[in-house]
């Protein structure tokens, strides 16, 4: 994939601009307007608050490696995909 099809996409924005990006595909190009493409972010971020942890699970052996670098005295830091006022 090129990144100008990946900017178009959405594929490498902030986490607070890829909601209004993927509002903006959802909706038909007649309703794209501020009004409606906010209240489409403003329903993603509520629905996403509710479920985000519905089907979230660690990846296979992740709790395992956790362990092992925990144990090895190994200092480590974890990336989140979500944003912070969501979860």
């Amino acid at each position: 994939m090129s990144i100008q099809r990946g900017l178009r996409q959405g594929l490498f924005l902030r986490s607070s601009q890829r909601g209004e990006a993927i509002a903006i595909r959802a909706l038909p190009e007649h309703h794209r307007d501020k009004v409606a493409v906010s209240k489409l972010v403003a329903y993603i971020n509520q629905e996403y608050s509710k479920h985000w942890r519905d089907n979230t699970r660690p990846h296979q052996g992740v709790s395992e490696l956790l362990d092992a670098l925990t144990t090895m005295g190994i200092k480590m830091t974890i990336y989140r995909g979500y944003r912070l006022e969501i979860t």
